[in-house]
């Protein structure tokens, strides 16, 4: 794997009341990192934090999808979306590593690119 490989990940949510649907591009290392803390907070049940006026919902492993993505594919989706940098969340996408540090699962003297 390329360090400068991409990934998107997409996060995929179907309610009663609300489906929720965004996606991030990352570099592999924090594509990697943004898993783990999903992984993470799923073992442990803990909530996504997505905004105040939606009902809180806990995080499910099977609702993120990553995907590496070609020189092509990444040019498509940067003109749909007009996608200007690397995790820059398009839609409704948690933010899987700030929700861990709150949760206590990163802990803060924890360096974050040792986070794997």
């Amino acid at each position: 794997m390329s360090k400068n490989s991409k990934y998107i990940i997409i996060f995929s949510r179907q309610g009663t009341e609300v489906n929720f649907l965004g996606f991030s591009l990352m570099e592999a290392k924090k594509a990697s990192q943004y898993m783990k803390a999903v992984n993470d907070l799923a073992e442990e049940g803990c909530v996504v934090s997505i905004c105040d006026n939606i009902e809180d919902i806990t995080y499910d492993a099977n609702d993120f999808i990553k995907i590496k993505v070609n020189s092509s594919d990444l040019l498509l989706l940067q003109k749909l979306f007009d996608v200007e940098e690397d995790e820059v969340p398009i839609g409704i996408f948690p933010n899987a590593i700030t929700d861990a540090y709150d949760n206590g699962l990163i802990d803060e003297d924890e360096e974050y690119d040792d986070y794997d």
